[in-house]
């Protein structure tokens, strides 16, 4: 298999409607419930042991895999990149409060607090950028 092409046009930033993003709040919070997955994110913020690297290293791969469904719904590619750009896609209507709530809610659910920094600089970096 050929490796991919590094100088290759980046995919297109995914942009959500309100409805949209409501959507994939909401079918993120329904995998994020799910026992099974709480307990695979649980063992992976305990085997990081509160280092941010380890944290991003245990982390991520399981949030990708948990979400990949939600990921793929909605266009975004299924790996760290695509989880790096849904948050900030789904952040483009922050002037809804409910929806800021559920999606602190479920930011809660995947990053430690000694992580949050870190990953707020990635998705930042991969968030798409409104025209004026």
């Amino acid at each position: 298999m050929a490796a991919p092409n590094a100088f290759a046009p980046a995919a297109p930033a995914v942009t959500l409607t309100v409805d949209q993003a409501r959507e994939v709040i909401d079918d993120a919070t329904k995998i994020l419930e799910d026992p099974q997955n709480k307990a695979k994110l649980e063992q992976a913020k305990g085997m990081a042991g509160g280092d941010p690297m380890m944290g991003m290293m245990m982390l991520i791969p399981v949030a990708v895999e948990l979400l990949t469904p939600v990921l793929k719904k909605y266009g975004f590619p299924a790996d760290q990149a695509g989880l790096f750009q849904l948050f900030p896609a789904m952040m483009m209507h922050k002037e809804d409060p409910d929806m800021v709530a559920k999606a602190q809610a479920i930011n809660a659910k995947l990053i430690p607090p000694e992580l949050a920094p870190l990953i707020q600089t990635f998705m930042q970096s991969a968030a798409p950028k409104k025209c004026q």
